[in-house]
């Protein structure tokens, strides 16, 4: 990870102010990478940004740490023997990749498709039609403004008294209750405002999981520990639109959310539980 033990008191903090400024990054990216295909072309476009990209690289040379040989020194197998020693890890692993199966796979991936199935009408803003694509695409970018000021708060609270198991449990319980809404007809503002606040909570829930990813793991197993993370993330996100199509196609749109939602809160429910027996 990005921080070591000096850092330990604030890694919340420095964590959601990592993700905060990626997802800025990410805004900035959508917004200039989507004007500047119009006026200049991808291939203009795509050059640009690659010379962008090999032009970061001195910065990387100069302030990444080469910790190579430390690592060497310190790196150690991670076996399936090791992980049934740290059972908090390994409901953490379970834990993302069910967030990012749930939340980042199926809700984002059929988001302008959740839209199109709710709404029975085109918006009008001065003559100009406004469609799924384009509610979906605002929402997104809503995310992520709000997600770049949100992460670094997130971050701060579970340094202080709020804990990261008690922000994860109350969070993934929220999460779920906004899910189980999904399905029901209420109105179409609030329903959108609903699936906002839900975009916004799995920015939360990403947030408190590497936050807690980092603390868990140890030096001598850094590398590997993180390795698997990130690859059970991206396992859950890409399974995620499959899983949630296929179910729609055989259960139906409705039951796939309450279905999300129920495994959502059982898995609150487990952490509010893992947190009551520790104190």
């Amino acid at each position: 990870m990005i921080f070591d033990s000096t850092t330990i008191e604030n890694r919340g903090h420095l964590m959601g102010t990592y993700n905060g400024i990626s997802r800025l990054g990410t805004l900035v990216g959508m917004l200039a990478g989507g004007f500047f295909v119009e006026w200049f072309g991808i291939r203009n476009v795509a050059v640009l940004f690659g010379i962008l990209a090999i032009m970061v690289l001195p910065a990387v040379l100069i302030y990444i740490p080469n910790t190579k040989n430390r690592q060497v020194t310190l790196r150690t197998k991670l076996t399936v023997a090791s992980l049934a020693n740290q059972p908090i890890l390994v409901w953490m692993l379970l834990t993302v990749f069910i967030v990012m199966l749930c939340l980042e796979g199926i809700l984002t991936a059929s988001l302008s498709h959740l839209i199109d199935v709710r709404k029975h009408m085109d918006f009008s803003f001065y003559g100009m039609l406004i469609g799924a694509a384009a509610i979906a695409a605002t929402i997104q970018a809503s995310r992520l403004v709000i997600g770049a000021f949100l992460s670094p708060w997130i971050g701060k609270k579970t340094d202080g008294k709020w804990g990261r198991e008690a922000a994860l449990s109350v969070i993934l319980f929220l999460a779920s209750v906004m899910v189980f809404v999904i399905p029901s007809n209420i109105p179409l503002g609030f329903w959108l405002l609903n699936l906002l606040a839900l975009l916004l909570t799995t920015t939360l829930l990403i947030t408190i999981m590497d936050i807690s990813i980092s603390a868990i793991v140890s030096n001598e197993t850094k590398v590997a520990i993180v390795t698997v993370y990130v690859i059970v993330a991206d396992v859950g996100a890409s399974f995620g639109p499959f899983l949630g199509y296929l179910f729609e196609r055989t259960l139906g749109l409705s039951t796939t959310y309450w279905i999300a939602a129920t495994v959502l809160m059982l898995l609150s429910f487990r952490w509010m539980i893992a947190l009551a027996r520790r104190v």
